[in-house]
């Protein structure tokens, strides 16, 4: 995982490791300063892109810790007076396409382009916000009235996204209320603001996510908590912006949206981070519920991604750590599946990770985040409450039961935590069978353990 943290740079931390858990050294820096966003090659491993504040991007090689500054400056895009200048905000947004990872997207005061990882920009928009004179000036409202420290920038890009799904369509938020699109790469632009008929003008447009399902549809999340307006804001367009649909039905009446985000395999799974918690949808932004794990602070969530293979959330807090939480069962639990009576998902892979130590002679409260490996959790969903408890079973390919859990007889969406054990000894690697027990009847998927002590030892 890689984020950013304030005055502490933007840091890379794994989420297994070869002893107990992860420990702060196995984690280590990318680039200094303000840390915001960060993203690698797909491609490539080895080459990271980080910030630090005001759009101070820098590519770095993960494995010689070669750095390169690659801000878009007048001196680097063809066409711009010489002295010419660029607002950036704070937290500036940058994109690596998903067609092509050596084209970058950065939004400042207008949206640029790079086909070369960074080293050449051009600017592929006009100012893309109003460029109001009078929210550019510090003036008596400003925290810092006598100088322009960066923090104080004003109309700038605060949110981009291409479209997964169509090359050159591209969506854009800025801090100044403004949601802007372009279909052809940049050529022209359709400033669609105007079609969200209830959204209060200049507030922060938080977040813009192009679907990944649908090429018209886009999730928008507007935040006015500086313009003292702490109502949640969220939206849909299923028509390239032209009409909008609210999704802040059943979502908390004071509690700020900071960012969206749908499932990968499920289009109809959505999470919002807001200024207190996160909140799950499983259809499409029409109700809402909390996550409720003790666990979880109460606390701003300002970033949420989905790894495409695990299928874990990614959490980004303000001040609590990153965390991650799977929900591979929340992918997996569609309308049509929630039909019967109860149903079982297919859990995550099974991982051994070889030989590990257990973290002997690591001195008095040493923190640390412990590993989910080898094991994995099993979601199942019962739909009322049963009679008699229910079981899991988990079976060799012959289909002969090796181990039987009792599962209780609760009703809802839960999961069993199986620690890869057969028997009291870890399982071997191969596929196994899992099979609900409840109400009578079986509910039947798979488990795969596999071996990857190789690769950890790489």
């Amino acid at each position: 995982m890689y984020g950013g943290l304030q005055d502490n740079g933007t840091w890379a931390t794994p989420t297994q490791t070869r002893h107990l858990g992860v420990m702060f050294q196995d984690s280590y820096l990318l680039s200094g300063g303000d840390g915001f966003y960060a993203q690698v090659d797909p491609t490539d491993w080895r080459i990271v892109y980080s910030e630090s504040q005001g759009g101070a991007l820098v590519r770095s090689n993960q494995q010689t810790g070669q750095q390169k500054y690659i801000q878009p400056r007048a001196s680097t895009v063809p066409g711009e007076p010489k002295g010419t200048l660029y607002r950036f905000n704070w937290n500036t947004p940058f994109q690596l396409s998903p067609f092509n990872a050596r084209t970058i997207y950065m939004g400042g005061n207008k949206l640029f382009r790079s086909t070369d990882q960074g080293d050449h920009w051009q600017a592929v928009s006009p100012d893309l916000t109003t460029n109001d004179p009078e929210k550019l000036k510090p003036g008596k409202s400003s925290p810092t009235p006598d100088i322009d420290s960066g923090a104080e920038r004003h109309c700038t890009i605060v949110s981009l996204c291409e479209s997964p799904m169509k090359a050159g369509l591209i969506w854009v938020g800025t801090d100044d209320g403004q949601i802007q699109l372009t279909q052809d790469g940049g050529q022209t632009w359709t400033n669609v603001t105007a079609n969200i008929a209830d959204l209060p003008k200049n507030l922060w447009v938080s977040r813009v996510l192009a679907s990944k399902f649908a090429e018209g549809r886009a999730y928008i999340t507007v935040d006015g908590h500086r313009s003292n307006d702490f109502r949640p804001y969220t939206y849909v367009t299923e028509d390239y912006g032209k009409t909008w649909t609210s999704l802040a039905n059943g979502l908390p009446a004071e509690d700020s949206l900071y960012v969206i985000q749908e499932g990968v395999k499920n289009q109809d799974l959505l999470f919002v981070g807001s200024e207190t918690s996160i909140l799950v949808s499983l259809d499409r932004g029409k109700t809402w519920t909390k996550y409720d794990n003790a666990d979880f602070p109460t606390t701003p969530v300002y970033d949420l991604e989905i790894h495409p293979r695990d299928l874990d959330l990614i959490v980004a807090t303000h001040g609590r750590s990153i965390w991650t939480i799977n929900v591979s069962g929340l992918e997996q639990l569609t309308a049509d599946s929630l039909k019967g009576d109860a149903a079982v998902y297919q859990p995550r892979d099974v991982l051994l990770l070889g030989r590990t130590d257990e973290g002997y002679w690591t001195g008095d409260q040493i923190w640390l985040a412990n590993n989910t490996q080898p094991g994995t959790e099993i979601p199942f969903f019962i739909k009322t409450e049963l009679r008699d408890e229910a079981t899991i079973t988990i079976s060799d390919i012959t289909g002969k039961t090796t181990d039987e859990y009792k599962v209780g007889k609760g009703a809802g969406m839960r999961i069993y935590k199986w620690n890869g054990n057969i028997r009291g000894r870890r399982a071997q690697p191969g596929d196994y069978r899992v099979t609900l027990k409840a109400g009578g009847k079986e509910y039947i998927t798979s488990v795969h353990v596999e071996d990857v002590s190789a690769t950890m030892n790489e």
